[in-house]
């Protein structure tokens, strides 16, 4: 690799060149969308190791950031520096992982879902970071629904601001760390999920909220959550039959999920909607920053 090169912060006027990379090159690993790459240069940690003429040669980058954690969301080097993945890796690592650090963050997480095919799972392992849990992969083929749910709720499009505070409640009882979202990445789903709704209650209560993504054929059922205190009231039951109703009306074919080994709940949910769990397993690798 040429020794004429330089590491510095990436900023919103690196995304064209970050772009490249992660839509041409097969040696990425990425979990953004184009969309949101200039807001998470512009607001997550975010390095860049650039050659002569300031070509990029490498990037790592945060796609969440709610201390304690940060997520590891984004990789990649051209295919020319394919043969020097762990090298790039060894000098944007600790720049990286200072300037998470700067920002509030204690542990780096990051997830993949085939270890055995993961850019980054090996190396990562290699350098201090440990299984912190495994996923659950889930398919569904088709967007039949097994139930209605509760036909008293009220499923409609999630507002700013006037909701933050019930999915915010919601959010800090239903998950912990590292998966919690807080208001600042609630306003981003809201403009970045085209499905994002909530479930209210006569009184005016949120007692749950759900969002989804759209790719071509297939849909990525992202985030469901329902208030503990109304569990078993049918509520989970009709977001899933919202949103199957919405992939419908998005000639969605396929539905995709992943999910937390320790919440039966939401399994038992997906499997009565007919997702099946298929292999290989996702994962969740953990780092402290010391």
């Amino acid at each position: 690799m040429n020794q004429q090169r330089t590491i510095r912060p990436l900023t919103p006027s690196d995304a064209r060149a970050v772009e490249r990379i992660s839509m041409g090159s097969a040696w990425t690993s990425v979990h953004f969308t184009q969309a949101e790459l200039p807001r998470l240069l512009l607001t997550r940690p975010a390095v860049g190791l650039f050659g002569p003429a300031d070509t990029l040669l490498g990037f790592l980058l945060a796609t969440s950031l709610v201390p304690p954690a940060v997520w590891l969301g984004g990789f990649g080097v051209p295919w020319m520096e394919r043969a020097h993945v762990a090298v790039i890796c060894d000098a944007l690592l600790p720049p990286w992982l200072a300037m998470a650090e700067a920002h509030g963050a204690r542990t780096v997480y990051y997830t993949g879902h085939d270890p055995d095919n993961d850019l980054l799972h090996d190396y990562l392992l290699a350098h201090g970071f440990h299984l912190h849990e495994q996923l659950r992969s889930y398919d569904k083929v088709g967007v039949a629904s097994a139930a209605a749910g509760n036909p008293a709720v009220q499923v409609r499009p999630f507002a700013l601001p006037g909701d933050l505070a019930g999915v915010l409640a919601i959010e800090a009882t239903a998950f912990v760390s590292p998966w919690q979202h807080d208001a600042s990445e609630f306003a981003e789903m809201a403009e970045d999920y085209p499905y994002f709704v909530v479930a209210e209650l006569a009184d005016g209560g949120i007692a749950g909220y759900q969002c989804n993504t759209v790719d071509a054929e297939y849909g990525f059922l992202v985030r469901i959550a329902v208030r503990s205190d109304v569990h078993g009231q049918g509520i989970g039951t009709r977001l899933m039959a919202e949103a199957l109703r919405y992939f419908a009306q998005a000639g969605v074919l396929r539905i995709l999920l992943n999910a937390e080994d320790a919440n039966p709940r939401a399994h038992r949910l997906y499997e009565r909607f007919g997702f099946e769990l298929i292999e290989p397993r996702g994962f969740v690798l953990a780092y402290d920053i010391p």
